[in-house]
C-alpha cells in the first residue's frame, strides 16, 4: 500500500489524472467477464496486437517482473480471437489476459487510447497514461 501511495503522489506531481470512481470501469470489466479483486490493487494494461516497440518493452517488463505489489491484468483489443491467441503465444505472455473484441473501454470512453494503463485500488481508478511512456525512474509505471 505504501508503494501505491508513493506512485500516486509522483504521478499527481507529473500531471496524471486524479483518482476517480471506478464504477463504469468495473461495469466494463464485468461485461467482459474479467476477473479482478476490489480488495487488491490491480494494474490493467491495455494493448492491441500491433503495438510500438516502447509499448512491447513495457509489456515484457511487466510479464517478466517478479513479486509485483499488485495484480496484473492484460486486456488486448483485437477483433479476431486467433490474432489474440497468436499474440499471447508469440510473445510468451504469462500475465492474466483477456480479449476485448469490441474495444469496449474506448467505446465507453473509459480510456483515451490504446495502449494505456490504469491502476485500480480500493474501487478507485487512476489513469496512468500511455503504455510504454510516462515511466518513472526504476519503475515502468
Amino acid at each position: 500500500m505504501r508503494e501505491i501511495l508513493f506512485i500516486t503522489l509522483i504521478f499527481l506531481a507529473f500531471g496524471c489524472s486524479e483518482w476517480e470512481s471506478g464504477t463504469d470501469f468495473k461495469n466494463a470489466l464485468y461485461d467482459l467477464n474479467i476477473e479482478f479483486s476490489e480488495e487488491d490493487s490491480t494494474l490493467f494494461l491495455f494493448t492491441s496486437v500491433n503495438e510500438c516497440t516502447p509499448c512491447k518493452e513495457e509489456l515484457y517488463y511487466w510479464n517478466n517482473k517478479e513479486n509485483n505489489d499488485f495484480d496484473l491484468v492484460l486486456i488486448v483489443t483485437e477483433r479476431y480471437k486467433s490474432n489474440y491467441e497468436s499474440f499471447i503465444k508469440n510473445n510468451d505472455i504469462s500475465i492474466k489476459s483477456y480479449l476485448d473484441q469490441d474495444n469496449l473501454f474506448r467505446k465507453r470512453e473509459l480510456i483515451p487510447l490504446v495502449p494505456y494503463k490504469v491502476l485500480m485500488d480500493e474501487g478507485q481508478i487512476l489513469k496512468l497514461g500511455e503504455l510504454g511512456y510516462n515511466r518513472l525512474p526504476e519503475t515502468s509505471l
